[in-house]
Formats: structure tokens, sequence, C-alpha cells
């Protein structure tokens, strides 16, 4: 006979244990279904679970299976375990503190005293200081959370998260000048820190500066990632994930933090669970960032040969061949991609630019086209597709009132004072035989301050072109 499986002993062991002797009033740790996950998450509750029965007692194995569930996103019965833990240790700060962060759809009026009790025990832990805050501003208690964020910077004078929580609450009363200055230290601190761009975007834009706007609105929009409170604490539970998809996220998120070794590391292990399209896509990707952009080519190749069929395979390959200057082989899959998912509205844009450099305009002009009915949704889009329209210099290509309301709706969508769409207004309006206005619209995005010299260079050509009735085209 061959050895009977680790799971089977498992669960004999959990039997076993349930029949021992158990304190009268001891609960029974939660018994969450599990059927639908793989074998070594199984295998790690189940352990956790026998802990718990064989010392019901005991706080930290109580803990412990709180945190083996949490790590696998069973987040209500992790919290049961949290209390169970706090209940027979009221001296620990853990318990509390990850109930309060694995519970994230409770109200905040339930979060704001977890998060006290953890900070009465552990005050000098600034995530615990920052996650307050949060609730606090959550529950309407602006002042309390202006307090709590100016103890963290007491304690870390340079973190972003509260400076970024104090520019809230700065904005929110017209302080613009405060908000200001919180922001450009977030975003000096932080460079990833999407939430600060845009804020700092929108800020500007209230405070009547356009161009440092339309800096912090596109670094933001080029940002992909949530930039999340930082706290070695919860490393602890995520590295009690075993799951094939807590891999699979831990590993994308190690990969938009540049660590593509690390993110390769936990892409093996996931495929090692159950091998995939999808893990072949992430090992590409981790082994291009990588910089081994053949091999990570060869695997995303493989996964479009495997499965002709699976869109997010093809458009992997088409992103990763663009990004190494392989144009036409990015393009054959690109146009595949548009073509069974004409949704991806953000896969046209690339593909677009793609189109223009290699001298075919009207196949990108073609495949920009539904950015005209979503200028607000897609500003990307709409700006690429105005700006071909108004200044391709093949004359059967241009269309200047179209590129005209493109430009109008961008405008509508809350950015009239974007030095960018100002100048899309003034090529448009060029195009349109509007010179007059054309030549406005140039002087008044030349009162823009901070303009970098060289475009002050460009606009003031344009503007004299205007002048003239004639208009600025791109190079054929």
């Amino acid at each position: 006979m061959g050895r009977p499986p680790a799971l089977a002993l498992l669960l004999l062991a959990l039997v076993l244990a349930g029949c021992g002797e158990t304190t009268e009033d001891a609960p029974r740790p939660p018994d969450p279904d599990l059927t639908e996950v793989d074998s070594p998450v199984r295998e790690a509750v189940a352990r956790a679970r026998i802990a718990v029965l064989q010392a019901p007692g005991s706080a930290d194995t109580w803990g412990q299976l709180g945190m083996v569930l949490d790590a696998h996103a069973f987040a209500e019965d992790a919290g049961t375990c949290y209390r169970r833990a706090t209940t027979l240790d009221a001296g620990a700060w853990r318990w509390p503190y990850f109930e309060a962060l694995c519970r994230t759809d409770a109200p905040p009026d339930e979060l704001v005293p977890l998060l006290k009790r953890a900070l009465a025990v552990n005050p000098a832990h600034p995530p615990i200081l920052l996650n307050l805050a949060l609730q606090q501003l959550r529950s309407g208690h602006p002042s309390e959370a202006q307090r709590t964020w100016t103890r963290v910077l007491e304690l870390h004078p340079n973190d972003p998260h509260a400076r970024h929580g104090l520019a809230r609450i700065a904005l929110e009363r017209k302080d613009h000048n405060t908000a200001r200055s919180h922001l450009e230290r977030a975003v000096a601190t932080a460079p990833a820190f999407r939430e600060a761009w845009a804020l700092l975007a929108r800020v500007c834009d209230e405070s009547q500066d356009p161009s440092r706007a339309t800096y912090a609105r596109t670094r933001a929009e080029s940002l992909t990632s949530d930039f999340p409170i930082q706290d070695p604490a919860l490393d602890a539970i995520e590295t009690l994930g075993t799951g094939r998809m807590h891999l699979v996220r831990r590993g994308r998120r190690a990969l938009m933090a540049g660590d593509a070794p690390r993110a390769l590391s936990l892409f093996e292990k996931a495929k090692a669970i159950r091998d995939g399209t999808d893990i072949e896509i992430e090992m590409g990707r981790a082994l291009v960032k990588g910089g081994r952009a053949t091999a990570g080519i060869q695997i995303l190749n493989r996964a479009v040969k495997d499965a002709p069929g699976h869109v997010p395979a093809r458009r992997a390959l088409g992103v990763v061949m663009l990004h190494v200057g392989r144009r036409d082989e990015a393009l054959a899959h690109l146009l595949q991609v548009i073509h069974a998912d004409p949704d991806d509205l953000a896969i046209r844009v690339p593909a677009a630019a793609a189109l223009l450099a290699a001298k075919r305009p009207r196949e990108a002009l073609d495949i920009l086209a539904p950015f005209e009915r979503k200028s607000a949704d897609h500003p990307p889009g709409a700006d690429l597709l105005a700006w071909s329209l108004a200044t391709r210099p093949e004359a059967e290509l241009r269309d200047g009132p179209r590129a005209l309301r493109i430009v109008l709706a961008l405008g509508d969508a809350g950015h009239p004072n974007d030095p960018r769409v100002l100048e899309l207004r003034a090529a448009a309006l060029a195009a349109c035989g509007r010179f007059e206005e054309a030549t406005a619209a140039v002087d008044r995005l030349l009162g823009s301050p901070g303009l970098d010299p060289a475009f002050v260079r460009v606009l003031t050509e344009r503007r004299d072109l205007y002048r003239q009735r004639r208009l600025w085209l791109q190079r054929p």
C-alpha cells in the first residue's frame, strides 16, 4: 500500500483533535468551505485548525488560524479568530489591528475602537495611526483624523500617506496652499503614489496652475497600481498564503513594485500548483521586465501558439513586442486583439500610435473612432484622435469640425484650462478655418505659467502660421 496523502492524515488528526477534552465554553474554530481552493490551502487551514483544537486557550493558535484564513481571503472567519485571540490576550496589539484591516466592509464606527485598542498597546507604530486616521475621516471626524495624521508626521516627517491625508482635509477647507505643500512633498517622497498625483492635479486646477496640473495628471495616468500603506507586520500574513491565486497576486504586486526576480519566483510556485496560460502570461511579463526579453517573448509565443484564441495572451505578446521595438509583429497581434475584443479601448491607443508611426494613418483613425463618443472617459484616446484629425498632412483625412467636437467634449469633462486641451483647441479651430480664434487660443495658452521654453517657441511658430491663415501640419 502507498503512503496516505498528507491531506488525509491532516483530516484524521483534525477529527482526533476534535474528540479531545475542551473547555466547556470554548468556541469551535471556524470551518470554512474549502471545496473550491487548492490542496495547499486546505492543508494549511487544516493544520491551523488542529492547533486551535489542541490548545483552545491559546491566543497565539487562534491568531495563527486567523492569519492563515486572512491570507486566503476568508475575511469573516479570520475576524472571528482575531476576536477570540484578543479575548484570550488583551495585551496583544496585533489581533485587534489585524481584525480591523481584514474587515474592509465594516462601518468605521466598528473599526475605530479596534485600531485605538491596538494603538494603546503600540503607540509608535505609524501604520496603525495611518489606518486609524482613514477610518476617522470616513466616520465624519476630520479634526480627529487631522490630529492623527499630524502624530504620524511627528514620528516620520516625510510620510507620504500622512501628507496626502492632511492635503485632503486642507482641500475640503479650500486651503489650496497647504494642500499643495503637503502633496508636493508626498510625491517627492513617493513618486509612485498615484492618488497623490491625482489630488495634486485637482489642487493645481482649482488654484489656476494648468501647467503643473497637466504634469500631475499625466503622472497619475501613467501609474497603474495603488500605493498602499506599507507595514512589515502584515508580511507575516502575506507569507502564509499558499494558494495558486494568492501567489499570482503576490507576484503581480512584486512586479508592479519593480521586483521582477521575486515576481518570477512567486509565479513559478503558482505554476507548480497548476500550470495554465494565465501563469505563462505573468511569467513572460516578469522575464521581460527583468531584462530577459527573449525568454519572455518565447514563453508568450508558446502561450499564443497553444491557445490562439486566448485574447489576454495575444494582448500581452503584442504589448511586449511593442515595448522591445518589434512594431510590425506587435501590430499583427494587437489588431487581432482589437478584432476579438472591440471593447478593449485601452489597447487601441498604443496600437493607433504604432500604426501612425508605420505610416498607416487611415487604419489608425479607424481604430481611434470609438473615442469620439467616449472623450471624457478616455482622454488619451480622444487626444490622439483629435490631434490627428486636426493636423494630418493628408487633406482627405483632416476633419476640423469633428476634431473640435472632441476637444470641446474634453473641455466639458473638466479640463478647459489644461494646456494640452488649449493646444488641441487651437489646432482644431485652425482646421475649421477659424484662424482668429485659433490665434486667441494660442495666446491664452502662452499665458499659462511654467511653460517649457522650447514649447513656447513651438507655440509661437504655430501662432505665426495661424496669423497668416495657414495650418500647422504634421510631417508626412
